[in-house]
């Protein structure tokens, strides 16, 4: 995957998942307001560092907004981020439960059936833990990911970021798309900036992560809440 199919991805997310302007009232900061602007995978690994709560929070606030379409309703999302947040801050204190890949896996297969997705969209464990242990030799995100610490296990929060991954592609991962991932971010980090594009510059296919977006166009607010409140049980929160 080149790095104009991410930075097209990148704000396909903004355009699809954070909050509209016009007329409406947000809290949230869209990740794209997030200085300096280098990648949403390393943004996302410098908000993972924080161990205050209202740093956690955040981090929170930026995954969940990043996998919940704005059908599901502000108040919503807000409360599921501030779900994640509280569990997030218990597994690190050693008091929550840490989310096995298999049910990662599980989730997001399950998310696909619920959606329609074909078949061909499907997560398989290999994949993902080939993906997570392969940050363990390069060390792209260390405080995202947790192989190094946890082994097949993962933090609730690594969990959803883990889940926004499978959406964009597919279902599948792999070392490669992590080597991808830390590439593009070098890029960025060296530039400083990202290149300036237009959404419609690499045409996005019809993958997982814009099928779930026309789902929640398509379908009654509750539909996708009960998507979404289906994961947050399988992943503690």
């Amino acid at each position: 995957m080149n790095a104009l199919k991410f930075v097209a991805i990148a704000l396909f997310i903004d355009l699809a998942f954070s909050p509209p302007l016009a007329g409406q009232q947000h809290s949230r900061r869209p990740i794209s307001y997030v200085r300096p602007y280098t990648s949403v995978d390393d943004i996302l690994n410098r908000e993972a560092r924080a161990s205050d709560p209202a740093g956690i929070q955040q981090y929170s606030e930026d995954l969940i907004g990043m996998i919940v379409p704005d059908q599901a309703g502000e108040n919503y999302i807000e409360s599921l981020a501030s779900r994640l947040a509280k569990v997030e801050q218990m597994t690190r204190e050693g008091k929550g439960k840490l989310i096995p890949e298999a049910e990662i896996v599980r989730v997001f297969n399950d998310l696909m059936k619920k959606i329609g997705a074909p078949p061909t969209f499907k997560a398989d464990e290999a994949g993902l833990r080939q993906f997570r242990a392969r940050d363990i030799v390069i060390q792209a995100f260390p405080a995202l990911l947790s192989a190094n610490s946890n082994g097949t296990n993962c933090n609730p929060s690594e969990a959803v970021y883990l889940l926004h991954l499978l959406l964009w592609n597919d279902g599948i991962l792999s070392e490669h798309l992590l080597d991808d991932l830390a590439t593009f971010k070098r890029e960025a980090e060296q530039k400083n900036r990202l290149s300036v594009m237009s959404a419609g510059s690499v045409p996005l296919h019809q993958g997982a992560g814009v099928l779930l977006s026309d789902y929640s166009l398509h379908h009654h607010r509750h539909a996708t809440i009960k998507l979404f409140n289906g994961m947050a049980r399988s992943f503690g929160f």
